[in-house]
């Protein structure tokens, strides 16, 4: 019966979370991987309906694994360029959010759920186990680096 639970759960929160991975993740990554993997973690532990609040514990996973990505990501990148530096390692075709890859997958979380999602400050901060005043901060920043990236100036 709770697996019964947990596919009416997910089915629900999936389109939310898939936007959100596409966002937060690495542009090389598929959104879908991250969401199922996220959710494999989580599956591992409890299930879903055992959850208080499903969607934002797999939003921070998400979150969590991107970072993660990322770093993984930068140091084959480092690797890459020391050992053949005439290799492109640009990615060959940009998303129409690449240009939100300038801030980190925390601060693309952040952006993502208050200016698309429309949450507020508070539950970001309770999302993403961080300070209201810290989400308010990064949030701050993240939207005027934006703007200085788009307007041309440098970053």
């Amino acid at each position: 019966m709770a697996k019964h639970v947990d596919a009416d759960i997910f089915r629900e929160i999936y389109p939310g979370l898939r936007a959100y991975a596409a966002v937060v993740g690495p542009s090389e990554d598929e959104p879908d991987d991250l969401v199922q993997e996220a959710l494999a973690k989580v599956l591992k532990v409890t299930s879903l309906a055992a959850l208080e609040h499903p969607g934002a514990y797999l939003r921070r996973t998400i979150a969590n694994l991107a970072a993660n990505r990322r770093r993984k990501l930068g140091r084959w990148r480092g690797v890459v360029v020391k050992i053949r530096p005439d290799v492109d390692i640009d990615q060959p075709y940009p998303s129409d959010v690449s240009f939100l890859e300038i801030l980190n997958p925390t601060d693309r979380a952040i952006v993502f759920m208050t200016e698309v999602e429309g949450r507020t400050g508070s539950e970001v901060a309770n999302i993403l186990d961080l300070t209201e005043n810290a989400v308010h901060l990064r949030l701050s920043r993240s939207r005027a680096k934006l703007r200085e990236y788009l307007s041309g100036e440098a970053v």
